[in-house]
Order: C-alpha cells, then structure tokens, then sequence
C-alpha cells in the first residue's frame, strides 16, 4: 500500500461520508412526509396502507424462519400450531356438516391446507405470493390440495366455486373498514347453503387500536367488533385462541419448566394457563365462526 493509494481510500471515505449524511437528511424528510399523512385523519392514506402491507407481507418470508406466524422461536411455533389445527379440527367436526369442498384464503405455507386435506375431499389454498405457492406446489403430497396463487376476488377459477367451509386468518387485521363490507360478503358469497366460515382474527379485548408506520400497518378491533354490523346477520359464535399467546408465556414457561412437556402433548392445557397469567387488557386472538344460512 502506497501513500498515494491511502489519500485516495481516505477522499474516497470522506466522499462516502457526505452521501451518507445526504442520503440521511433525504431518508428523514421522506419518513416524516409519510409519516405526516398516515397520521393525518383527513388525508385518505388508504392506497399508501395497502401498500406498506403488501411490501411488509412479500418481505416476511426472507425476514422470518416462519412467515405465517412472524416469528423465529420454532418451539413456540411449533406449539402454537399444534393448539391452532387442534381448534380448527375440534370446530369444523361440531360446526360443519359437509365436508366435500374448503377453501383457505391466505394460505401461505399451506400449514392449515394440509390439515384441512385430512378432513375434506377437496382443498383450495390461495395466496398472493406467487413464490410461496409456487414453492407448495413442488412440495405437494396431497392429491386433494390445489394451490393457486391471486387475489381471491379476482381469480377466474375460484369465482365459479362454492365451499363447504372457508378459513381465512389474519386477514380482515389487514383490512380497512371501507373494504370490509366488500371483503366479507364476498366470502359468504362463496360459502354453500349452511357453510361456515372461520376467520382467525387479533384483537384487544375493549378497544380499537390502529397501528400505521412506515413498514407495518395493522387494524386492532375489539371483539365484539366482529359480531355486529356487516358480520351480525353472519355471526355465531366466538373461540379464545390461547395457542397465540406462546411468546407471552416465557415467564411461565421460565418458572415452570417441567410443564414444557405437559404442554407440548396437551396443547389446550394453554387454555387455563392464558387465563391465569396472561394480562385480559392486551393484544389477544380469536376464532370468529360464520355462517351463510
């Protein structure tokens, strides 16, 4: 290395330097610009929310060891899980009378298509990242799984079709309420005469709270926001989804260690648990169950 070669590393550093610091002024008056009209309750940032969610859900799967639920802890993932299909197992056999066709709005990895395989003669898995479903479909060992990848009020293929029973999770947590009403009836819609729709929602339990940055945009409602208005005529019925709260449980799970085990065979164990230690005032989770009379 020569001196000359060393002046030019150091003008190199100091013209790195001053972009740095150019490009960190342009980044802060562009994240207050945005910032300024997500928070304005005049300005319709409804475009801009849709789209801060899509960029966030298209990211998820490089970000996160499991997209599906955003998370790395692949033990708690695990346990949530088994609770989850577990529920969904025990409703659809009370709820549901016909088992021929589902459908599972949001698929992603196809964890819950999968389950659904087992208890219906036909599954249609749908999902908006063209990647994942491309990815299902090379992994596929269910005759009686299609996964098809769109928008669900677009695509040709599933405009013709009824279900027997419909599962979408996390969806409407997503979704304005100017888009609800277009969104919900659209699922009934697609229901069968007397099919039931299960949607996997989180929620706070006596309050609305709308959550809106930069990268991530998310809709908190209160429970009963779900069974009134546009859902009411729809409505049946609730379910406590305990299995969401794995990530608070670390305390307990730290103060009771040789429960892990008891838990991981009996996943509903949770149930009493999350009753016990976990604070009712925040962010929980339901199954909401409808039905298309």
């Amino acid at each position: 290395m020569t001196n000359s070669e060393l002046i030019a590393q150091k003008d190199q550093y100091d013209e790195i330097t001053k972009t740095i610091k150019e490009l960190q002024a342009q980044k802060e008056q562009l994240q207050n610009s945005i910032n300024l009209y997500l928070d304005s309750p005049t300005f319709d940032s409804s475009q801009l929310q849709r789209h801060i969610i899509k960029r966030f859900w298209q990211g998820a799967y490089s970000k996160y060891k499991d997209a599906g639920y955003l998370c790395n802890d692949m033990e708690s993932v695990g346990i949530r899980f088994n609770y989850e299909s577990r529920k969904l197992k025990e409703i659809i056999s009370k709820e549901v009378k016909s088992t021929k066709k589902a459908l599972d709005i949001g698929c992603g990895d196809g964890r819950y298509s999968r389950v659904f395989a087992g208890i219906f003669d036909e599954v249609v898995g749908v999902d908006l990242s063209t990647q994942q479903i491309e990815k299902n479909i090379k992994e596929n060992h269910n005759n009686n799984i299609t996964y098809i990848s769109g928008d669900v009020f677009e695509h040709k293929d599933i405009k013709g079709m009824e279900f027997d029973f419909i599962f979408f999770g996390g969806i409407m947590l997503y979704s304005q309420e100017s888009q609800l009403d277009k969104f919900f009836l659209h699922i009934i819609n697609l229901l069968t005469k007397n099919g039931k729709a299960i949607a996997r929602e989180s929620v706070y339990n006596n309050q609305n709270s709308y959550y809106k940055s930069l990268n991530y945009v998310a809709y908190y409602r209160d429970v009963e926001f779900y069974s009134r208005g546009i859902f009411e005529k729809y409505y049946e019925k609730s379910y406590q989804n305990s299995g969401y709260h794995m990530r608070d449980l670390t305390k307990y799970l730290s103060v009771y260690k040789d429960k892990k085990d008891d838990i991981i065979k009996n996943t509903f164990l949770l149930d009493d648990i999350v009753k016990e230690y976990i604070n009712p005032q925040i962010i929980t989770n339901y199954f909401f169950q409808y039905t298309r009379a």
